[in-house]
């Protein structure tokens, strides 16, 4: 088994667990991790579903067709900014929120209150929304390539 197919499992597998999870909406995802603090374990599960759902799509986009990203540059860079953003999803949700639980209420203030909730459901849906028109672009790209290469 090659790197890439390894990588493409452990990721897909991670966001099929992760999502089943969290879709089921198991007990498991309030279950704390800190006895002093409440650090749902939920949060590190929807962190793992936002790393894992770029991961997947890329390796699997290169399982299909290992020169694609060799020949579409900006398609390998635009998806490595996904793949630090949902690196970097878990602390920008903390900074929003102000708890690891990520609850917002009507506070005066930017953290924990109305806009901060907003900027947190913009940032997420911005990774998962960027991830899924990567995934039709490198899809997009592999038919424009087998047409072309049909034609040669």
């Amino acid at each position: 088994m090659n790197k890439t197919l390894v990588l493409f499992l452990v990721s897909f597998f991670t966001l099929l667990i992760s999502a089943t999870i969290l879709i089921r909406g198991v007990a498991l995802l309030t279950f704390s991790l800190s006895d002093r603090f409440y650090v749902p374990i939920g949060s590190f599960i929807t962190w793992a579903a936002l790393i894992a759902l770029p991961l997947s799509i890329y390796y699997g986009l290169l399982i299909i067709n290992p020169k694609a990203f060799n020949s579409i540059k900006l398609l390998d860079i635009c998806f490595k900014i996904v793949f630090i953003s949902s690196v970097l999803w878990l602390p920008v949700s903390y900074l929003l929120a102000g708890n690891m639980a990520f609850t917002f209420s009507q506070l005066n203030g930017f953290q924990g209150g109305s806009l901060a909730f907003q900027c947190f459901l913009f940032y997420t849906g911005l990774v998962v929304l960027c991830s899924v028109i990567l995934l039709l672009m490198g899809l997009g790209i592999l038919v424009i390539n087998k047409i072309t290469h049909r034609k040669n």
